[in-house]
Protein backbone atom coordinates (compact mmCIF):
# COMPACT_ATOMS: atom_id res chain seq x y z
CA UNK A 1 0.00 0.00 0.00
CA UNK A 2 1.23 3.44 -0.85
CA UNK A 3 -1.68 5.86 -0.53
CA UNK A 4 -4.19 6.61 2.18
CA UNK A 5 -6.90 5.58 -0.28
CA UNK A 6 -5.37 2.10 -0.24
CA UNK A 7 -5.33 2.21 3.57
CA UNK A 8 -9.04 3.07 3.59
CA UNK A 9 -9.75 0.20 1.18
CA UNK A 10 -7.86 -2.24 3.40
CA UNK A 11 -9.68 -0.97 6.46
CA UNK A 12 -13.06 -1.42 4.77
CA UNK A 13 -12.05 -4.89 3.54
CA UNK A 14 -11.24 -5.78 7.15
CA UNK A 15 -14.32 -4.28 8.84
CA UNK A 16 -17.40 -2.33 7.71
CA UNK A 17 -17.47 1.45 8.02
CA UNK A 18 -19.61 1.50 11.22
CA UNK A 19 -16.91 -0.51 12.99
CA UNK A 20 -14.27 2.08 12.10
CA UNK A 21 -16.46 5.02 13.06
CA UNK A 22 -17.04 3.50 16.50
CA UNK A 23 -13.47 2.23 17.02
CA UNK A 24 -11.95 5.58 16.10
CA UNK A 25 -14.67 7.76 17.62
CA UNK A 26 -15.17 9.70 14.40
CA UNK A 27 -18.09 11.06 12.41
CA UNK A 28 -19.96 8.39 10.47
CA UNK A 29 -19.24 10.17 7.18
CA UNK A 30 -15.48 10.31 7.69
CA UNK A 31 -14.46 7.34 5.52
CA UNK A 32 -16.94 8.24 2.79
CA UNK A 33 -15.64 11.81 2.76
CA UNK A 34 -12.03 10.61 2.77
CA UNK A 35 -12.70 8.48 -0.29
CA UNK A 36 -14.44 11.35 -2.06
CA UNK A 37 -11.77 13.92 -1.15
CA UNK A 38 -8.86 11.62 -1.93
CA UNK A 39 -7.20 11.20 1.44
CA UNK A 40 -7.18 11.07 5.20
CA UNK A 41 -5.88 13.40 7.86
CA UNK A 42 -2.57 12.25 9.32
CA UNK A 43 -4.12 11.50 12.71
CA UNK A 44 -6.91 9.34 11.26
CA UNK A 45 -4.49 7.54 8.93
CA UNK A 46 -2.26 6.78 11.91
CA UNK A 47 -5.16 5.53 14.02
CA UNK A 48 -6.43 3.23 11.25
CA UNK A 49 -2.92 1.92 10.62
CA UNK A 50 -2.46 1.22 14.32
CA UNK A 51 -5.72 -0.75 14.41
CA UNK A 52 -4.62 -2.72 11.32
CA UNK A 53 -1.18 -3.48 12.76
CA UNK A 54 0.52 -1.32 10.14
CA UNK A 55 3.38 1.13 10.71
CA UNK A 56 1.34 4.06 12.00
CA UNK A 57 4.25 6.50 11.77
CA UNK A 58 4.69 5.78 8.08
CA UNK A 59 0.98 6.38 7.49
CA UNK A 60 1.04 9.69 9.36
CA UNK A 61 3.88 10.84 7.09
CA UNK A 62 2.11 9.55 3.97
CA UNK A 63 -1.10 11.38 4.85
CA UNK A 64 0.74 14.60 5.70
CA UNK A 65 2.57 14.58 2.38
CA UNK A 66 -0.61 13.76 0.44
CA UNK A 67 -2.40 16.74 1.93
CA UNK A 68 0.49 19.22 1.75
CA UNK A 69 0.23 22.12 -0.66
CA UNK A 70 2.31 21.87 -3.80
CA UNK A 71 5.78 23.39 -3.37
CA UNK A 72 9.40 22.62 -4.08
CA UNK A 73 9.87 21.49 -0.48
CA UNK A 74 6.82 19.24 -0.64
CA UNK A 75 8.06 17.61 -3.83
CA UNK A 76 11.49 17.12 -2.31
CA UNK A 77 10.05 15.46 0.78
CA UNK A 78 7.72 13.29 -1.29
CA UNK A 79 10.76 12.05 -3.22
CA UNK A 80 12.69 11.36 -0.01
CA UNK A 81 9.70 9.55 1.46
CA UNK A 82 9.14 7.42 -1.68
CA UNK A 83 12.79 6.31 -1.63
CA UNK A 84 12.61 5.39 2.05
CA UNK A 85 9.27 3.64 1.74
CA UNK A 86 10.28 1.70 -1.37
CA UNK A 87 13.56 0.56 0.16
CA UNK A 88 11.78 -0.74 3.31
CA UNK A 89 8.75 -2.70 2.06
Amino acid sequence: MQTTQELVAKALDTHPAPYWHKALGVNRNLLHNAKAQGGLSPSVAGAIALELGEDWQAWVITAALESAKQSACTERMRGVWRKRRDSNP
